[in-house]
């Protein structure tokens, strides 16, 4: 049964331009719009609304509370937002109110389903070979959509790591200490790792390589270590590892993640590579069947060189919205 997304405000102006954004996204609900209480009483009688969007001037029974899953009061006014809080403010983009929406209705879908067992946290590779900005603005884009409604974490792996995107927190060396901890057996790893990780809005992401060498000092058993932990860790739904080299620790990545992600710009030598590399894991008995490998064709886009670029002009560019229909279906 589809589920229904309910705005209902006096501004139909908004209300509609909200609707189409949704409708945008291809999100699994079936989105509606009432302005008027006599519409949206005769709806309600005959209806449950999964998740209702309700205008701060307007206000529902107490009968028809009993067929709302989730009511979120869209405020006129800026507010201190407070954990599990129901107002949304109103005039802050669409996608930030996607955003929240989708992050408590994961999190309150996981509270009714009791513990999380560990097939449902999913690992997945984005395999850049050669790597490039093209390929790592799509795979930023990617991994922040995905943590509108997921908890994401984000490492991006590059041996010549050319500063990209602005983050608002350190991270210049966090990958390569976390490498440090992750070699000593006697550490556990998850709890190293934590302290390390930077944040941008809900995307979680390990980054920052002080040499490319420390990358290539990960073994396949360091690798099976890790990803065993990660499965088990409650703190995220969906890790993502961008692979920007080829090696025996990378391939092992490739081999534990459930979904492969093949990036590929527009050009011949791209699907000769993209051949070869499937060839070589064929060899390695690693299954490369459309079920667990997807080829993903990246825009491309001009970068100015020397700069690193804010999270604003990131959604801003061709990669965002050519990853959108991606992360809308993984």
């Amino acid at each position: 049964m589809e589920r229904t997304m309910v705005i209902y405000d006096s501004d139909s102006i908004y209300a509609i331009r909200f609707m189409e954004y949704v409708k945008r996204r291809g999100l699994d609900f079936e989105v509606l719009v009432f302005t008027k209480e006599e519409s949206f009483a005769e709806y309600i009688g005959l209806h449950r609304i999964e998740i209702l969007l309700l205008g701060e001037a307007l206000s529902v029974t107490e009968e028809q509370l009993e067929n709302i899953s989730r009511l979120y009061i869209l405020s006129e006014q800026p507010f201190e937002e407070e954990q599990g809080d129901q107002r949304i403010f109103k005039y802050q983009s669409a996608e930030a109110i996607l955003a929240k929406i989708a992050t408590d209705y994961i999190e309150k879908e996981k509270g009714a389903g009791g513990t999380v067992e560990e097939s449902d946290r999913t690992v997945i590779s984005v395999v850049s070979l050669p790597p490039s900005r093209n390929k790592l603005s799509f795979s930023w884009s990617l991994a922040y959509l995905l943590s509108e409604r997921r908890r994401v974490l984000f490492i991006p792996m590059e041996l010549l790591p050319i500063p990209f995107l602005t983050l608002n927190n350190s991270s210049d060396s966090n990958l390569s200490e976390f490498i440090y901890y992750l070699k000593d057996n006697t550490l556990s790893t998850i709890d190293k790792m934590k302290p390390l990780i930077c944040r941008m809005d809900r995307l979680s992401c390990l980054c920052g390589i002080s040499h490319g060498l420390d990358l290539l000092s990960i073994t396949k058993e360091d690798i099976q270590q890790w990803i065993g932990e990660i499965r088990k860790d409650t703190d995220y739904d969906t890790v993502i590892f961008y692979l920007g080299y080829y090696s025996d620790s990378t391939v092992e990545i490739i081999n534990q993640s459930d979904k492969v992600l093949i990036a590929m710009e527009e050009n011949s030598e791209e699907i000769e590579r993209i051949k070869e590399l499937e060839r070589q894991l064929q060899l390695l008995r690693i299954p490369t069947g459309p079920d667990r490998f997807q080829k993903l064709l990246v825009p491309n886009q001009e970068w100015q060189e020397g700069r690193t670029i804010s999270l604003q002009e990131l959604k801003n560019s061709e990669a965002w919205f050519g990853a959108m229909p991606y992360a809308d279906h993984l």
